[in-house]
C-alpha cells in the first residue's frame, strides 16, 4: 500500500473485462492498461450494459460508465501518476 501514492480510493486493483482479455486473479500478472481502457470504452462485451465494475485498492466497488473519459480511466489505472482521478 505504501507504493500507492495516488491514494487507495483513486487506484483500480481489479476490473471487469472481456473474458478473452482477462487475467486470472491468482496469476502474478498485471492487466494491460490498453485492455482496461478498452473495457470501459464499450468495445468489450460485459454482463452489464453501459459500463462495468471496478474494485479499488481501498476495497470499494464502483460501477464505471462506458462514458467515463479516457483521462479519468488513465489516472485511476496508475498507482503513482500524480494526476487527479475524479473531478468534483
Amino acid at each position: 500500500f505504501r507504493e500507492i501514492k495516488d491514494g487507495t480510493s483513486n487506484t483500480v486493483m481489479v476490473y471487469e473485462t472481456d473474458p478473452a482479455k482477462s487475467v486470472h486473479w491468482m496469476d502474478p500478472t498485471d492487466g494491460d492498461i490498453s485492455a482496461f481502457l478498452a473495457a470501459y470504452s464499450g468495445s468489450h462485451r460485459h454482463s452489464h450494459t453501459r459500463g462495468a465494475h471496478c474494485t479499488f485498492a481501498d476495497g470499494s466497488v464502483r460501477f464505471l460508465s462506458s462514458n467515463t473519459d479516457q483521462a479519468t480511466l488513465r489516472s485511476i489505472a496508475t498507482v503513482s501518476g500524480g494526476e487527479p482521478a475524479f473531478q468534483k
